[in-house]
């Protein structure tokens, strides 16, 4: 399962998009589309272990949070919280 979360911030809307980026269930990242998911151009990986079911939820104006199913040699063994600004995601 992936989770996508819709986001307006400073005069632009942004498709945010959180998924294990592989058929292996390994690598849990975020993207960032500004063309309502036509392009990926921003991603970040939260954990590049094994990874599973994610929920994207903005906390606050300033802060996006994913929660994610992580471990370190299967993809359930917890469940993890992150946070970040959203500037961690597209200022690389």
């Amino acid at each position: 399962q992936a989770s996508l979360l819709r986001v307006d911030r400073d005069s632009r809307v942004w498709l945010l998009f959180s998924n294990p980026a592989s058929t292996e269930r390994v690598c849990m990242t975020v993207r960032a589309s500004l063309d309502e998911g036509r392009s990926w151009v921003h991603s970040r990986i939260l954990h590049a272990g094994p990874a599973a079911y994610s929920n994207l939820v903005e906390v606050n104006e300033a802060t996006i949070g994913v929660l994610y199913e992580r471990g370190s040699t299967h993809p359930y063994e917890r469940i993890s919280f992150a946070r970040f600004p959203l500037r961690w995601l597209v200022d690389q």
